[in-house]
């Protein structure tokens, strides 16, 4: 728009009165409209509007001012002897320039010969602004040969009338200089450009403009009105080096209906072609990113998600330009324009469910659901359990799902299947470059296990349960929780589950094979009914994309069975586990034929279960196997009485009420183990939390075998080790008896010496040494040593 402001009418007025005598040869006041053009296709809205006043004329014209409505008498128009143009910087919207420079009656008054003399008033009103000019054939433009000439054309100026204008400019960008600038009747529809006109490895500006005049004068030339202005940007370059820039919005898929966003970011790249590339740069209206060689012939901009606010603020719309070397020389690519939100929408992977747990020695579809109005790319990655890429695609027009091969991944393997939608918003052939928007949905999934057959629900639970702690042989007595459970277990073919009770719903989470309710956990009875109160239970499972319901199921009459009781725990703990043990427990009375016991016992210390065990109601003992527990480590044992009120009969279910004992056994037997049963209880050491080797029960920061080696009281935070420095002496404490610590030095934290112990003072249970300050800076550590130090 400068360009029109500043030159380009000047330059009419010289062409047509090159022979005039006239001090004044031209002035001009015209509101504007400027669209951006890519390729044949017609320009999309303004990307921006502009005001412009100006004068130009022999060096008798000495200065110039504009009156417009609203500015309180005449604005300075700057320029030098000859040349006057209103320098304004261009509008994002038509309503902005509006509010500063209104429609209405105009005025320019010019210093000629040291005269003034007033031009108008003139109207501009009405806001004629013509429809945006369509270049129709830049496309074949660019694969032209430059040295034959070549006929430019353009849609008709269809709302042209007698006043009505078309001006053709062309600029050589690298030198700033017009080399075509033509006048032309409204009803032009085309222009010859001579040949030899451009040069290869260079951009060159166009700007067809339609005018609209609102007024005229018989002298001087004018132009006063309404413009509607296409700009296209021409590139001769001869480099096949490739270049993208995009803006990447990324999705998480946790469901099948869900997809939800997660972040922003940029991502760009410089791709090597036949000429080498060694070093790339991103300029953008908000600074200079380099970007990070990866491999031979590849560069890439990226960074972590953050928010669309971040990204903007980096990314602003406006001018983007590649800076590379290329061959060892410097080049510049651009000027790309960047700006909007057009995100395509959220890829979503339609069997989603499916994908959750596939068997990975069988071909797997992956499907999509593309956007009606499609997008320019639609790209599948997945990843395996190390991150790596092992597969990927790229899918063809109309194309809505991709096959990951048998055996791409590996059973029970983790993976992230990432789907990619890329839309460009701009793209160009010389060189190639690729401008615009990316829209990408992740989900995470672990194939089925190698022997999962697809069998739908195995088991279902719904159950109110009552827990109770023991520590010993004697019987619990006083439940420590109530609480509600529900959950289907099942093949990799169970992809959801929901259940509903009465006064409410929930949706069950988890993964494909296991989903479960959450933690619903009360202080009393009461509690848990108000919550979860008697009545009719059902569950909707989805099982291999078809849903079902499971029930109703009755729950009522707060029929809780007797407290389980453990009867020879203590003879447990004392038990050599490399022999099979009987565990025993009181009878389950009041029980009936569909009722249960189940024996769970979980390794802490390993995570993971080793026992899971369903019993007739009858049981009273079960037999854990030699080698079945091992020494020091911590286990949880749960015995369950489980009175059923319903059920089903194709899987295993527990609905009903339920009685849970726990008990935590420890099986430490060492020095370590002893030490600690000198501080806590059988409770408390059975609970890997307080009795663990990296627990910390006192909060003190020194976990139990760092105290256990100091000899201090895991129980007792006070009890820990201290030190002090004052007056050039350094104290710590307490030294138990039997404990060994050695001082390091250093003088730059990377060389440590040992202390003399020589220097050492003992005062009581404290060691105290003189601070060696020689070199200016003196750092010590204090190291707990197993056994005694060597001289």
């Amino acid at each position: 728009m400068k360009r029109l402001c500043q030159w380009a009418l000047a330059s009419i007025c010289l062409s047509l009165l090159s022979s005039a005598q006239a001090d004044i040869e031209f002035v001009y006041l015209i509101k504007e409209k400027v669209h951006r053009q890519f390729g044949n296709e017609p320009a999309a809205g303004p990307v921006e509007w502009g005001f412009g006043a100006g004068v130009s004329g022999d060096a008798q014209v000495s200065a110039a001012s504009v009156t417009y409505p609203g500015s309180d008498g005449a604005v300075a128009i700057s320029g030098a002897e000859g040349s006057f143009d209103l320098d304004q910087d261009g509008f994002a919207s038509k309503e902005e320039m509006d509010a500063a420079y209104p429609n209405g009656s105009f005025s320019l008054s010019v210093t000629n010969q040291g005269s003034p003399e007033t031009f108008g008033p003139f109207a501009v009103t009405g806001d004629s602004y013509p429809a945006a000019p369509h270049l129709t054939n830049v496309a074949d433009l660019e694969a032209h040969d430059f040295s034959q000439s070549f006929e430019l054309t353009w849609a008709s100026f269809s709302d042209a009338d007698a006043s009505s204008r078309i001006i053709l400019q062309v600029w050589d960008d690298a030198n700033d200089e017009e080399i075509v600038f033509e006048f032309l009747d409204s009803s032009a529809t085309s222009f010859t450009i001579p040949a030899n006109t451009f040069s290869p490895d260079n951009y060159y500006s166009f700007d067809l403009l339609f005018v609209d005049e609102t007024a005229q004068l018989g002298s001087p030339e004018s132009v006063i009105g309404y413009l509607a202005t296409t700009t296209y940007e021409l590139s001769t370059q001869t480099s096949d080096t490739s270049l993208g820039l995009y803006k990447w919005k990324r999705h998480q898929q946790s469901a099948q209906e869900l997809v939800e966003a997660e972040g922003y970011r940029p991502y760009a790249f410089v791709s090597e072609g036949t000429r080498e590339v060694s070093y790339a740069e991103l300029n953008t209206p908000a600074g200079n990113y380099g970007l990070v060689p990866l491999g031979q012939s590849l560069f890439f901009l990226t960074d972590s998600f953050g928010t669309k606010e971040v990204l903007d603020a980096a990314y602003p719309d406006g001018e983007y330009r590649f800076w590379l070397n290329e061959d060892g020389e410097n080049r510049s690519y651009g000027t790309y324009y960047f700006s909007g939100d057009e995100y395509p929408d959220a890829p979503r992977l339609t069997n989603y469910n499916e994908l959750q747990s596939f068997d990975a020695t069988q071909d797997q579809q992956v499907s999509l659901d593309i956007p009606a109005g499609g997008v320019d790319r639609v790209d599948l990655r997945l990843l395996g359990g190390s991150g790596t890429l092992v597969w990927a695609e790229t899918l063809g027009d109309g194309i809505s799902s991709a096959t990951i091969p048998a055996d791409t991944l590996v059973p029970e393997e983790n993976f992230q299947i990432v789907a990619i939608y890329w839309s460009s918003q701009f793209e160009a052939s010389k060189p190639p470059a690729e401008i615009g928007f990316v829209s990408s949905t992740y989900m995470l999934g672990q194939t089925a296990s190698e022997n999962s057959s697809g069998g739908g629900v195995e088991l279902a639970f719904l159950i109110k349960e009552r827990v109770y702690s023991q520590s010993d042989n004697n019987a619990a007595t006083e439940p420590i929780a109530w609480s509600f459970n529900a959950g289907v277990q099942g093949a990799s073919d169970l992809q959801g589950a929901s259940v509903s009770y009465p006064g409410g719903s929930e949706i069950l989470t988890g993964e494909p094979g296991e989903y479960e309710s959450e933690e619903h956990t009360f202080a009393s009875q009461a509690l848990l009914d108000a919550a979860f109160p008697d009545g009719n239970y059902t569950m909707s499972v989805t099982v291999d994309g078809t849903g079902s319901d499971l029930g109703p199921f009755s729950i009522s009459g707060g029929n809780y069975p007797v407290v389980p009781q453990l009867q020879n725990f203590e003879e447990l703990q004392a038990h050599d586990f490399s022999q099979p043990f009987d565990l025993s427990w009181n009878s389950f009375t009041g029980a009936a034929a569909d009722d249960l016991v189940v024996v769970q016992i979980y390794d802490e210390t390993g995570d993971r279960e080793i026992v899971s065990e369903f019993l007739d109601a009858t049981a009273t003992s079960y037999q854990l196997p030699a080698n079945l527990l091992q020494e020091d480590r911590f286990y949880e044992i749960e015995l369950l009485f489980l009175k059923a009120t319903d059920g089903f009969g194709s899987s295993e279910a527990i609905v009903g009420y339920l009685s849970t004992t726990t008990l935590y056994l420890s099986t430490h037997t060492s020095e370590f183990s002893l030490w600690l049963s000198g501080y806590f209880d059988s409770g408390e050491l059975q609970d890997p939390n307080i009795a663990g080797e990296n627990a910390d029960p006192d909060g003190d920061g020194q976990d139990n075998y760092f105290e256990f080696l100091a000899k201090f009281d895991p129980s007792d935070s006070s009890s820990r080790l201290q030190h002090r420095i004052q007056d050039g002496v350094i104290r710590f404490w307490p030294v138990n008896p039997g404990v060994f610590w050695e001082v390091r030095f250093s003088d730059d934290l990377q060389a440590w010496n040992p202390v003399d112990q020589s220097v050492y003072r003992f005062d009581g249970d404290a060691i105290e040494f003189d601070v060696d300050d020689s070199s200016g800076s003196a750092f010590y550590r204090f190291i707990l040593l197993e056994a005694p130090p060597q001289d």
